[in-house]
């Protein structure tokens, strides 16, 4: 009827597709520079980013996001990590033989909050209310850590004990548990004949215990999210699928998958109807609809590969 088209992916599913629907949607604004970080204003009219080299904090405002009013000069940041609920942004400056230098910005007061100099650490993430800062921490021994540094005292509070090669962790959103893959990497001894697979490991903050599930797959990447009420978790990976995670059980939900590119990174909408996934080419960015886990929304991009994604608070505009 010329109105149905096939399609494979290489999972192996086979999808059948209306194409006589449309979908009336405002068109793709690009940024005229790169952006290392983004987020949201809380009123959902502006995106706060850095860009310009990863030196400038902006504003973009307007219908369009057209607009620009820079907030704050920094010095040139390698990696950076915007809270959630917070003015604050966090960077990583290393490089020339110097020692990696952690900042905690203000980016509406504009004045440095936190730094400290760190060796063999990276940036997870802001605890809730923006008090504490999470980073990542490998020893001598090659043990993965998780540190949480208080923002006003500016010591360590506390570390947890990370799962193997578990670099990319998360903290629920009521801090009751931390999520991490246990990542054995694409390149592996296989014994037997057997492949092993990654490990998705859920820990108690309080008590330290563990439950592990295995991952539908390897290469599980850093762009795990939990929802915004802390019942689920997605954990993309680079072979293209996402693990969805029932997280009082650590039960798998079900898996996301029928792309022909990896997935980067996950995000739900702040009344979780929605995720999305940040993936490449074609499929950059996917909708799914969390009643039936169905793709209401496929977004191209060119040469890109969308390692984060951000929900307006309205849920009425995605950043990627």
């Amino acid at each position: 009827d010329r109105r149905t088209l096939v399609s494979g992916a290489k999972d192996g599913a086979i999808m059948f597709w209306n194409t006589t629907g449309s979908l009336e949607r405002r068109g793709m604004i690009t940024f005229p520079s790169g952006v290392a970080a983004l987020r949201f204003s809380n009123g959902s009219d502006a995106v706060i980013a850095l860009g310009s080299g990863n030196r400038t904090v902006v504003a973009r405002h307007g219908r369009d996001f057209e607009e620009e009013r820079v907030l704050l000069e920094i010095p040139t940041a390698n990696y950076a990590e915007f809270a959630a609920d917070r003015p604050l942004l966090a960077t990583l400056s290393s490089g020339g033989g110097a020692p990696p230098i952690y900042r905690v910005w203000d980016w509406q007061q504009r004045r440095l909050v936190w730094e400290k100099e760190l060796t063999g650490t990276w940036i997870l993430q802001f605890t809730r209310g923006g008090g504490s800062l999470l980073l990542g921490h490998q020893r001598e021994d090659k043990s993965m850590w998780m540190q949480e540094w208080n923002l006003t005292s500016g010591q360590m509070a506390r570390e947890w004990p990370l799962p193997f090669n578990g670099a990319a962790a998360q903290l629920s959103p009521d801090g009751k548990y931390f999520a991490a893959a246990s990542h054995h990497g694409r390149y592996f001894h296989v014994d037997g004949g057997t492949e092993s697979r990654d490990e998705l490991v859920r820990t108690e903050l309080a008590t330290g215990r563990s439950v592990r599930l295995p991952a539908t797959t390897r290469e599980m990447q850093r762009g795990a999210s939990f929802s915004a009420n802390g019942t689920l978790y997605a954990a993309p990976s680079l072979r293209g699928f996402v693990d969805i995670i029932d997280v009082g059980s650590w039960r798998r939900v079900t898996t996301l998958s029928g792309i022909m590119t990896a997935m980067h990174s996950t995000r739900f909408s702040t009344d979780g109807s929605r995720l999305v996934t940040g993936c490449s080419g074609a499929e950059s960015v996917l909708l799914w609809d969390t009643a039936t886990w169905s793709r209401v929304l496929t977004l191209g991009a060119n040469k890109s590969e969308m390692r984060r994604v951000a929900f307006s608070p309205d849920g009425n505009v995605l950043g990627a």
